[in-house]
C-alpha cells in the first residue's frame, strides 16, 4: 500500500510538471511580447531581408524570367561571351 501511494504521488507531480509548456498560452489577440522590436526603425526591414536572403539561397533569381520572356522575344540580348550560359544563347537564337 506504502508503494502505491508513493508511485500515486510521483505519477501526479509528473502529470502536473510536464503539462506547464502546455498551461502557458498566450491569450488571443495579445501581441507576443518576445522576438523582434518592430518600433526601432532599423528593425522594420529584418524580415524583408531574410526572405530575399532565402531566395538567394535557394539560387532564386531574376534571370529565368528575362531568359524565358525577354531574351526569347528579342526585348533584350543575351550578351556576354557564348561561353556564359549557352542556355540562353539557344533561347535567343530560338534553337531550343
Amino acid at each position: 500500500m506504502k508503494n502505491f501511494r508513493i508511485l500515486t504521488v510521483i505519477t501526479i507531480i509528473l502529470v502536473f510538471a510536464s503539462c506547464e509548456d502546455f498551461l502557458d498560452l498566450r491569450p488571443e489577440g495579445t501581441v507576443p511580447t518576445t522576438g523582434t522590436d518592430y518600433t526601432k526603425v532599423e528593425n522594420v526591414f529584418l524580415p524583408i531581408s531574410a526572405s530575399y536572403a532565402k531566395l538567394r539561397s535557394y539560387g532564386a533569381h531574376v534571370f529565368p524570367y528575362i531568359g524565358a520572356f525577354e531574351i526569347a522575344s528579342d526585348n533584350a540580348d543575351k550578351g556576354s561571351a557564348p561561353e556564359d550560359n549557352p542556355t540562353m544563347k539557344e533561347l535567343d537564337d530560338l534553337d531550343y
